[in-house]
């Protein structure tokens, strides 16, 4: 897969509808048509071709390291041609280069085959184009906050006699969310929503065994496993 047919795949000429709609208004004159093919059309043309080249570069790694994964297979994998495309979109969107990471490492797994079913790949793919990097940081979080308190080398959990809610969590481990209720509970409003937690509020007082509990959906762990980067892609360690 060379760097040239990725380029032609990815111009926004060929494939973006939305650009071509845009270009073909009549209300639009020829200074507003220069300022989108000069001002607008190459940065994003960039950005589709950087995220194409890396999912090209590691596609590579992963066909040198995975028994019967051929790149010439894939044109005949639905669910991984279906990633590609929805995916590329999402990425072409994005300034982020967390979330365009996580579009590539879920485009990889439709390639393994990591995929909890086609509908769900693309349900997933969705709510990457809405959710920030910030969900995701908070899904992870919550899926195992005892492990997250750790790796951070918090002493909260120590520091529990009874217990409290959820939230001190949040306030422990997210610095720029301290004190800002109000936009981390739009941010759990967002997972709930999407059936990727499993409560609907993060201020509820329990004990500490409950306010230390994971709180993903069977839902939410498969999208966490579908955009993290694949087993496979891991460098094994080096032997002596």
């Amino acid at each position: 897969m060379g760097r040239k047919k990725i380029d032609e795949v990815s111009k926004p000429s060929a494939g973006d509808a939305g650009l071509a709609v845009v270009r073909s208004m009549p209300v639009l004159g020829d200074a507003a048509t220069e300022l989108l093919n000069f001002v607008v059309t190459p940065p994003l043309e960039g950005r589709s071709n950087d995220w194409l080249n890396d999912l090209a570069s590691d596609l590579g790694s992963l066909t040198a390291r995975v028994d019967k994964l051929e790149v010439s297979v894939l044109s005949d994998n639905d669910d991984f041609l279906s990633a590609v495309a929805v995916a590329v979109g999402v990425a072409t969107r994005s300034a982020q280069q967390e979330k365009r990471d996580m579009l590539r490492y879920a485009v990889l797994n439709a390639a393994l085959g990591h995929v909890p079913n086609f509908d769900m790949q693309s349900v997933f793919i969705g709510y990457l184009d809405y959710l920030s990097p910030l969900h995701v940081q908070l899904l992870r979080v919550f899926s195992d906050p005892r492990a997250a308190l750790s790796q951070a080398g918090s002493d909260l959990e120590n520091s529990l006699y009874t217990g409290g809610a959820p939230s001190r969590v949040v306030e422990e481990l997210f610095t720029d969310l301290r004190d800002r209720r109000d936009v981390y509970d739009f941010l759990w409003q967002d997972l709930y929503q999407r059936r990727l937690v499993n409560t609907d509020s993060l201020h509820g007082m329990m004990s500490k065994e409950g306010m230390l509990a994971s709180r993903t959906t069977q839902t939410g762990a498969q999208f966490l496993v579908f955009l993290s980067e694949p087993p496979e892609m891991v460098e094994p360690p080096a032997t002596r």
